[in-house]
């Protein structure tokens, strides 16, 4: 079980503290349903290849220039190659506090 985005900040001097880590992430081998922890929010960009997240009752597949926001949770999480290249992604983790504090939630006093 791999756990994210405490995963990457392991290989870095990225504290555990941090609410906002980004990444770019590149693997030249295929996954096949990897359980994965995501124990913050994740805005994942895939840049070449697929990625294939399966939640209990659910599943959402994107593609090369799509992206997809993941709430913390347990999921199955899949990754295929584009062609004979790689999977890579950008990826944006971040705690729920950090995103309401975008200006655009400062006018919705009921957002906090």
């Amino acid at each position: 079980m791999i756990h994210i985005p405490e995963y990457f900040q392991q290989s870095s001097s990225a504290s555990a503290e941090e609410t906002t880590v980004v990444k770019f992430y590149e693997n030249r081998q295929a996954v096949d349903k990897s359980k994965i922890v995501v124990s913050s929010f994740l805005f994942s960009f895939v840049l070449s290849g697929e990625k294939k997240i399966n939640h209990l009752y659910n599943s959402s597949t994107i593609a090369g220039n799509e992206f997809l926001l993941l709430k913390p949770s347990n999921c199955l999480m899949t990754e295929r190659l584009a062609g004979e290249d790689s999977y890579r992604a950008l990826l944006f983790f971040f705690r729920a506090e950090t995103f309401l504090e975008l200006e655009i939630f400062q006018s919705y006093p009921a957002a906090r």
